[in-house]
């Protein structure tokens, strides 16, 4: 529930409820039953937030954007739409990738971790998702069907949200987004990605030498803000 009312765009993570093992319930029945009570009550007060923050909401939206009117354009014409993500993705789609590991989206989005440590993030993350092969590592393949869901439902949130508000009517690209806004899914994105086919590697990075990097990471990024508004 919390999570829900983080951003309308974050509901589609509260369906990761249904990954709790139905063991954990007296029965199955009991397990649906309980959890998707949750997952209504998530949303019907996610839906409560934004009906009463719509004044302040509309206080933010850019004047050029008309949400009425794009929203009767996806659904009149969602070819079009799709034609639109298409063209949002091929644009800004690595520029979404790289500011979600720090360059340009640090502060108000005017600083910019080393190009080394963007570069070193992504290649962890993706060693993780697919080089780890530990048996306690193991995903299932529902568990990978249900988080690879929920990213794409939270990615398609992102998108409507962002052409609902901020883009202007018409344009062909969708404007706003940013990198952090899929950092929620990030770790999701990495599950629904495993896998234990490609590579057979039981023994990966030790969890020390990842922890002193991120703290370099983290004191690389303190330190280029302090210097940009000293």
């Amino acid at each position: 529930i919390f999570t829900a009312i983080t951003k309308i765009v974050y509901l589609p993570i509260c369906l990761i409820i249904f990954l709790i093992p139905k063991e954990k319930f007296k029965s199955k029945k009991r397990k649906y039953i309980i959890l998707t009570i949750i997952f209504l009550l998530a949303t019907i007060i996610d839906l409560g937030v934004i009906a009463y923050s719509l004044g302040y909401s509309n206080s933010i939206a850019s004047k050029e954007a008309n949400a009425l009117e794009q929203l009767k354009n996806i659904l009149t014409n969602p070819i079009q739409f799709f034609l639109v993500i298409l063209a949002t993705i091929k644009k800004y789609g690595i520029e979404h990738i790289l500011s979600i590991f720090g360059t340009k989206s640090i502060s108000w989005l005017d600083v910019s971790i080393s190009p080394i440590y963007t570069l070193a993030l992504i290649i962890i993350t993706l060693y993780y998702a697919l080089c780890d092969n530990r048996e306690n590592a193991k995903i299932n393949i529902p568990t990978k069907i249900l988080t690879g869901a929920i990213t794409l439902f939270t990615i398609a949130a992102i998108l409507v949200t962002e052409y609902l508000t901020i883009t202007a009517y018409g344009y062909f690209y969708i404007i706003g987004i940013q990198g952090r806004y899929y950092i929620p899914i990030l770790i999701l994105i990495c599950i629904a990605l495993s896998n234990n086919i490609l590579v057979n590697n039981k023994k990966p990075l030790q969890v020390k030498y990842l922890l002193m990097f991120l703290i370099l990471v983290n004191l690389h990024a303190l330190t280029y803000i302090m210097f940009k508004y000293l």
